[in-house]
């Protein structure tokens, strides 16, 4: 059999915002997240492509920027004054949900791909 393992930059915009919304919805129960997306009939890969080891490392691949972009932010915060008291610093539970963050972006993106098609469809039939 083949690894389903293929290039991470093959997920589309769609499957990676369906990916976000089942982490969401099911945590970090990667199981459940990985038949989810399986069994989902709009996916553009085989069933076999959505593993448990490629649905968790898309979604870490996804948000450990965000991670890293609060982790700079804190330390400029801290470095420019700022924060006078660190205890004033963000932590993960405060600041808006990788997940939600993630998904609004991908939402954003994936607007924007439609409007597209639509266009390229509305010049098909003109």
């Amino acid at each position: 059999m083949a690894n389903p393992q293929v290039d991470e930059d093959s997920w589309t915009t769609f499957e990676k915002l369906l990916l976000i919304q089942s982490v969401y919805k099911h945590g970090d129960n990667y199981l459940a997240i990985s038949r989810t997306l399986k069994h989902h009939p709009m996916v553009s890969h085989t069933p076999d492509f959505f593993t448990v080891k490629n649905c968790a490392n898309k979604y870490n691949s996804l948000v450990d920027p965000l991670k890293n972009e609060a982790e700079i932010e804190d330390e400029h915060k801290k470095r420019s004054g700022e924060y006078v008291n660190v205890s004033k610093l963000l932590t993960d539970k405060q600041r808006m949900p990788w997940t939600a963050k993630l998904a609004r972006q991908l939402y954003h993106e994936r607007i924007v791909e439609l409007k597209s098609d639509i266009k390229l469809t509305e010049k098909k039939f003109r």
